[in-house]
C-alpha cells in the first residue's frame, strides 16, 4: 500500500491552521495513510536556519520513493491535473511519496536536484502554515476523486 508523508519544519503555531491540518489529515487517512512528519525547524539567521532544515529534510527523504518540493517556481495544476500527477508519483515510487514544505525562508537551494518535482499551490505568496492546509485539502480532494467520490458537493 502506498503512503504519503508531508514533511514540515514543525507543527503549526497558528491554532486554526493546526486544527484544519489535523482535520484534513484525518480525512485523507480514510483513503490512504497520510502522515505529517516534522523535520525540525531551524533557528537564528537565514542561512544557518535553512542549512539545519535541509539536513533534517534530507534525513527523512532517505526512505521516500519520490519527493515533491513545494516552491513558488513549481508547476501549478488544477485538482484533476494534480490527480494525474499524483497517480504517476505513486506508481513510480519505491517508497512513500513525500511532499516537502519549507519554513519561513523556503527550501534550501541544495534540495532542488534532478528527479525532485516542484509544485506550486498558487501564484500568491502563502504563509507556510496556510500552505500546509491548502496542500492537505487538495490531497483530500485528489484521494476522494481517486476513490470515486464526487468532486463538488
Amino acid at each position: 500500500m502506498s503512503k504519503v508523508l508531508v514533511l514540515v519544519g514543525e507543527t503549526c503555531k497558528d491554532r486554526p491552521c493546526e486544527e484544519l491540518s489535523l482535520y484534513y489529515l484525518k480525512l485523507c487517512s480514510r483513503f490512504l495513510p497520510v502522515a505529517r512528519v516534522c523535520y525540525g525547524a531551524g533557528s537564528g539567521a537565514r542561512e544557518p536556519w535553512m542549512a539545519r532544515e535541509r539536513t533534517g529534510i534530507e534525513k527523512r527523504l532517505q526512505t521516500c520513493g519520490r519527493a515533491v518540493l513545494l516552491d513558488e517556481s513549481g508547476a501549478t495544476y488544477s485538482t484533476l491535473e494534480l490527480l494525474k500527477k499524483f497517480e504517476g508519483w505513486i506508481a513510480a515510487g519505491r517508497g512513500p511519496l513525500a511532499f516537502v514544505l519549507g519554513g519561513p525562508y523556503g527550501l534550501h537551494r541544495d534540495l532542488f536536484v534532478p528527479g525532485r518535482e516542484r509544485l506550486s499551490l498558487s501564484k500568491l505568496t502563502l504563509p507556510h502554515e496556510l500552505a500546509l492546509v491548502v496542500l492537505l485539502e487538495q490531497l483530500y480532494r485528489v484521494l476522494a476523486i481517486r476513490s470515486g467520490k464526487r468532486y463538488h458537493y
